[in-house]
């Protein structure tokens, strides 16, 4: 059962009831407590509404007596009471907060009054006039239920003049709404996770972690089928002593990319695009940026298309940096022959999922505003007769590159991708053609020329059939299945159309049987460590490594601190259920930025998607998950080779319950050492009680991700290494 809080706007209506005025307090502006009360006192309950059982004692212009407002949180048992008031008095310039309790009042009722009061204090920066005792009458312990915190506020004096005038704005009312939440929420008690049922359905006739397709035609409600596939995962990043870099993702889209010819395709789908990103394959007909290189095959006739995600501006850069990199595009396109233009274009997509101008007040803003992206990060190469897929958790952009990779001090960018060959590549090829269809229309920036004749529909495509290169024996080895994280707008916050990758996540942890690895960028899904913990509970065997980002990119906001104690509490969870089977671990001056799960040398996951409610709910992801024990047990040993420095034949002969003891032997002699001395990726363990950040009750959790002020890169400032004018015929057309 949630808790129970019971919400007292102070006074109300005409005439005077059971000791309650009708108003006490009037602004200079004439604004009148009993009005202010209420309008604060109905934010405080929407604020909880998720959290609470939250009941007001008034919801209009109506006054009771202070025994029936009590008898009201008494008849409930409620866990917590507070009334809001305001405060008068004759020498307007007098100013401060205050909160009371009963003389006999119990601790309980001391600590939710203190606990509002320093809130409420940081939002006024009024003189703290501190925790007072008296008996009102809306306080009497013996009109309250033995268990229930009562408290009254004082928030400030109305009839000071610039606290008046600051109570009349919206934003105002809604900080110390949410001030007097959270110092709610810190006093409510704790309720426990409920008990998670690992059980699940698989697919009919496949794998046991693959999901049941639909064949809807609507693009948010289609899951394909389990197909087959030639899958290649892919490594990105610096392995020091001795130093190795690989760019496998990035070497090999280039290859294949820039070996298509006229009549050929290449789609695109980004979070961030940079076409000044240099190619780590070697230069191409003189061309060093992906710009030139999509710009010289648009030229050779190659259809390219991209999709790149949009950001409302409270995203700051990141927007900015998005016009920044398509009117780089839009120059690469000018110098294009004039009848080949067509060949060469983007669409810049607006995640459609909206924040209410009454919940986005928080962020200092009183508009709806665009909460969610497009964060898949795919391409798919149509070559003659055959299609070639990428997905993964890279972003074809600078600082992705070695040449940036000394940015903010760090070492390396480790990231993991995949190729896929066969009927797999089509799934992704129809998931892009789907999202085109259906955003070219609505693209929010354009070349300002008009140099194309018009979007046109891409093709569906259908599974390949017998004579099909796709359909080659050699490109159907394993049993893959696309996943996706689709959501839409609603009028009351948003639905999640498709949780395909979080059922997969669930179901990857119900089929382990030994050994559980991860690697992200964010852990932040209480859900999965709840399925974690109830797997290892359930198999004391079971073994759990994971590796994490250091130090995440964003600020020291309050959405940071609220995803900082969610990844503490996902930690906190499994280590303490798991003792010494779990370890967590970072890459030294490395930003870890994988999403990767693999199980017992079988089951894997490889995609876009973070573990946290983001990424499992909001933003727009795509996955693949793969079922085959030969591609995953080879593809563990050569990560953990890259990872930790050593050799493929040393991981080969670890066995599962050594796996915690040797990475700690790496990590172990790495923190003695040096950065560069390090071996493998800097692999050091990493201690989740250092970063426990706190809980922020009004940030959802699939916002806790979310920075208002900057972009992804520190300091919110794009990492340019070269851009088109490096390129060696940017300046003429490219023929």
């Amino acid at each position: 059962m949630p808790p129970t809080v019971v919400i007292d706007p102070g006074h109300g209506g005409s005439t005077a009831v059971g000791g309650s005025s009708p108003n006490n307090a009037t602004g200079p502006n004439g604004l009148m407590e009993k009005d202010v009360t209420l309008d604060i006192g109905r934010r405080v309950g929407a604020l909880l509404g998720n959290r609470a059982n939250v009941i007001l004692t008034r919801n209009g212009d109506d006054n009771r007596s202070l025994a029936d407002r009590a008898k009201i949180a008494h008849d409930a048992n409620a866990d917590v009471f507070v009334s809001i008031h305001l405060n008068g008095w004759r020498d307007t310039n007098v100013d401060g907060s205050e909160a009371w309790v009963a003389r006999r009042a119990s601790q309980a009722s001391h600590d939710l009054a203190r606990s509002v009061l320093d809130r409420v204090i940081n939002v006024t920066n009024a003189r703290d006039r501190g925790v007072r005792e008296e008996d009102f009458g809306v306080l009497l312990p013996a009109r309250h239920a033995a268990n229930t915190a009562a408290s009254l506020v004082e928030l400030a004096f109305l009839t000071n003049p610039d606290e008046a005038d600051r109570l009349s704005h919206d934003n105002y009312k809604q900080q110390l709404a949410v001030a007097i939440a959270d110092g709610i929420v810190t006093r409510l008690p704790v309720q426990a996770p409920a008990a998670e049922s690992l059980s699940f359905t698989p697919a009919p006739g496949a794998g046991t972690i693959f999901l049941a397709p639909n064949s809807s035609s609507s693009y948010t409600d289609y899951i394909q089928p389990v197909t087959r596939g030639d899958a290649e995962p892919l490594i990105n990043g610096r392995s020091s002593n001795p130093p190795v870099d690989k760019t496998e993702p990035l070497d090999l889209m280039q290859s294949f990319v820039q070996t298509t010819t006229e009549g050929d395709s290449v789609y695109l789908s980004a979070w961030y695009f940079e076409p000044a990103t240099p190619l780590t394959g070697g230069t191409y007909r003189g061309m060093r940026t992906w710009g030139g290189l999509f710009a010289a095959k648009a030229a050779e006739g190659v259809k390219v298309r991209i999709l790149q995600t949009d950001f409302d501006a409270i995203s700051g850069s990141s927007r900015a940096m998005v016009r920044a990199w398509m009117a780089r595009m839009d120059a690469w396109i000018n110098v294009l022959p004039a009848g080949i233009k067509d060949n060469l274009q983007y669409v810049v997509s607006m995640q459609p999922v909206t924040y209410s101008p009454v919940r986005a007040i928080f962020a200092g803003q009183l508009r709806s505003i665009n909460i969610g992206s497009h964060h898949q990060k795919f391409m798919v190469v149509k070559r003659g007769g055959e299609t070639i897929a990428f997905c993964g958790g890279l972003d074809i952009e600078s600082r992705k590159t070695p040449a940036a990779w000394s940015y903010s001090g760090l070492a390396g960018w480790h990231d993991i991708h995949v190729k896929l060959r066969g009927p797999i590549a089509r799934d992704l090829e129809k998931e892009f053609a789907l999202r085109w269809n259906r955003e070219s229309g609505n693209s929010t920036v354009a070349p300002p020329s008009s140099p194309w004749s018009g979007y046109a529909t891409l093709p569906v495509p259908s599974p390949p059939t017998d004579g099909e290169i796709d359909a080659e024996p050699e490109r159907e080895q394993e049993d893959i299945q696309m996943e996706r994280t689709v959501s839409s707008d609603a009028t009351f916050g948003f639905t999640t159309n498709q949780d395909n990758v979080k059922q997969i996540y669930h179901n990857i942890v119900g089929v382990a049987d030994s050994f559980l690895y991860f690697e992200n960028q964010y852990f932040r899904s209480l859900d999965l460590a709840d399925w974690i913990v109830a797997k290892g509970k359930a198999n004391v065997n079971l073994v759990a490594i994971f590796v994490v980002v250091d130090v995440p990119e964003e600020g020291e906001d309050e959405v940071t601190q609220h995803g900082n104690y969610l990844q503490h509490e996902f930690f906190d969870r499994i280590v303490k259920a798991y003792g010494n089977r779990a370890a967590v671990y970072t890459m030294t001056q490395r930003a870890v930025h994988s999403k990767f799960l693999l199980a017992d040398d079988r089951y894997m996951t490889i995609g876009s998607a973070n573990a946290n409610e983001r990424s499992f709910q909001l933003d727009s992801e795509l996955n693949v998950a793969i079922d085959d024990s030969k591609l995953a047990a080879s593809f563990r040993k050569r990560l953990w080779a890259h990872n930790l420095g050593v050799t493929d034949a040393t991981v080969a002969a670890w066995s599962i319950a050594d796996f915690i003891a040797q990475w700690d032997a790496v990590a172990n002699a790495n923190a003695a050492l040096a950065p560069p001395d390090m071996a493998g990726e800097g692999v050091v363990r990493w201690d989740y009680t250092h970063h426990a950040g706190s809980s922020h009750f009004y940030i959802p959790d699939y916002l806790a991700e979310t920075d208002a002020d900057k972009g992804d890169s520190p300091g919110g400032t794009a990492i340019q290494v070269a851009d088109a004018g490096s390129d060696a015929d940017s300046g003429t057309a490219v023929a």
